[in-house]
């Protein structure tokens, strides 16, 4: 699926198409969009299938994942199997339960049931779901997705616990890494119960392995528990936020699957295209925060595109050619020109904070032309443009197949947008046009 394409539009035309559809039924906490969306992972587009109450009919249905498997070649197996590891990386991304309590299928995506629980989200942001992993990887997330959807804290634990020992191969290894990795957790429950076990003079790493892990496992000999006991199903209770936040440490370690909260803090992403646009030694120099005097040679791509977006909203202003640059303290402002003339842009390539910068307020002019009928239409562009970034939007810089960065979302300080204004700008441009 192209990334500038409504997610919602497209997957009411992928349902259209009759074929071998192969749908997972499925219960949830992750909040999910309360109508169909289309995500692109690993080549393929899966739909995600919403609650749904129709009138006359006593039951709603579940939610749901569906995939046309002869889109693919693939058979209902092999089209389980993809859904199954696309679940695991989408429970991996929003950290809540995923499970998977049915699976049907037809010509045409249907799904069945009734909810138990469920959370809506307008819009799904698949943008950091990890993706191409390792067959051990993928095993790994799939424990993982286990570990964290099933109810009983007894087989949660002993699922993430099995999520851990993909991780971490080494069997002997594995209580060593645990103490040796308990400072950087960074869960208030782990910590929490971290403490406690220490207080009690526990290895953690033995403790989990020997009186939860091992324990669940196995009842020939002590220790293990009972689930009739109520002081076991609470113990193992409390273990379970500290085996979880271990096996995310590990997965990170091991497989280089990033948490969302590790990607948030480092936040490569805003400039993850832009850092090839002057050679290693001068972004060496700009990164640590250093200030250049010399001209550089500059590779920006010509005729670019800005898009701002917000959820499954996004408008795009385009060509793009760099006019002029300014160097500052750890970074580079660029300035550019649309190709029309019309619109003047800024934006500020932070490489020491790894921080693409904009402010819609004062990095966005727009020259109004009203001589014809082509200058009134990208008028029209510029103000959605404006305040989709003005309403909580962020702005990304595309070369013609790749995005080279974005921002955060825009959030004005003391100020509230003016819908109104923009509304009867557009308003009347769009009755020039007639």
């Amino acid at each position: 699926m192209k990334p500038l394409i409504n997610p919602f539009t497209f997957a009411q035309s992928l349902i259209q198409d009759r074929g071998s559809w192969t749908v997972a039924v499925i219960e949830t906490s992750i909040f999910w969009p309360p109508q169909i969306q289309a995500v692109e992972y690993e080549g393929k587009n899966f739909i995600l299938m919403p609650y749904e109450e129709a009138q006359g009919v006593p039951t709603p249905t579940l939610p749901a994942i569906a995939l046309k498997a002869d889109s693919y070649n693939l058979s209902a197996g092999a089209a389980k199997k993809v859904i199954l590891e696309f679940a695991s990386a989408l429970a991996w991304l929003e950290g809540g339960k995923l499970e998977i309590v049915h699976w049907t299928g037809g010509d045409r995506p249907r799904s069945m049931g009734v909810m138990r629980n469920n959370g809506i989200s307008n819009y799904l942001d698949p943008e950091h779901i990890p993706q191409y992993l390792g067959e051990n990887a993928r095993t790994a997330l799939a424990f993982f997705r286990e570990g964290i959807s099933l109810e009983n804290p007894f087989y949660s634990f002993f699922s993430l616990y099995k999520a851990f020992t993909v991780a971490i191969s080494d069997a002997k290894n594995r209580g060593a890494w645990m103490n040796a990795n308990k400072g950087i957790l960074d869960n208030h429950l782990a910590i929490k119960r971290l403490r406690e076990l220490e207080v009690d003079g526990r290895d953690v790493g033995e403790y989990l392995y020997s009186e939860c892990r091992h324990a669940i496992a196995h009842a020939d000999k002590e220790p293990f528990v009972n689930p009739d006991q109520s002081e076991d199903l609470i113990e193992i209770s409390k273990n379970l936020p500290l085996i979880r936040s271990y096996v995310e440490l590990a997965l990170e370690e091991s497989f280089g699957i990033k948490r969302l909260k590790t990607i948030y803090k480092e936040h490569l992403y805003e400039l993850d295209g832009f850092r090839g646009v002057v050679d290693s030694e001068v972004y060496a120099i700009l990164k640590a925060g250093g200030v250049l005097d010399r001209d550089l040679t500059i590779n920006i791509p010509d005729n670019l595109r800005f898009v701002a977006r917000r959820e499954q909203h996004f408008y795009v202003l385009e060509p793009f050619n760099a006019d002029t640059y300014a160097l500052t303290k750890g970074g580079i402002i660029l300035n550019f020109k649309s190709a029309n003339e019309l619109i003047e842009l800024r934006i500020y390539l932070d490489f020491l904070n790894e921080k693409l910068r904009f402010d819609p307020l004062h990095d966005f002019n727009i020259t109004s032309n009203r001589s014809n009928q082509s200058a009134i239409s990208y008028e029209i562009d510029a103000l959605e443009f404006k305040r989709c970034i003005l309403s909580n939007g962020v702005l990304e810089v595309w070369d013609s197949n790749h995005r080279l960065g974005c921002t955060e979302a825009y959030i004005p300080i003391n100020a509230m947008v003016n819908f109104r204004y923009f509304d009867d700008q557009i308003n009347e441009l769009k009755g020039m046009l007639k």
